[in-house]
């Protein structure tokens, strides 16, 4: 069963993570691990969850980090 606080965290998860992101000097993938930490949530499962927009800004970092095996065109 889950528990209606859970659904509720879950619908605002890009709101929590761009308030974090605000908050620190964390970028958006420390930022998302520091959610699923503090909610017991597993990363993996995060893909289904993320708004498209999380997702294209963490897919940046992690290009700029060259984290990816892939090149993410961009126009900046």
């Amino acid at each position: 069963m889950i528990d209606s606080d859970f659904q509720f965290n879950v619908k605002d998860l890009a709101i929590e993570i761009e308030a974090l992101r605000c908050q620190t000097d964390l970028g958006y993938i420390e930022c998302t691990v520091e959610i699923c930490e503090r909610y017991n949530l597993e990363i993996e499962s995060m893909k289904k969850s993320l708004p498209k927009i999380i997702k294209e800004k963490i897919e940046l970092e992690a290009s700029e980090l060259n984290l990816l095996k892939y090149k993410v065109n961009s126009l900046l």
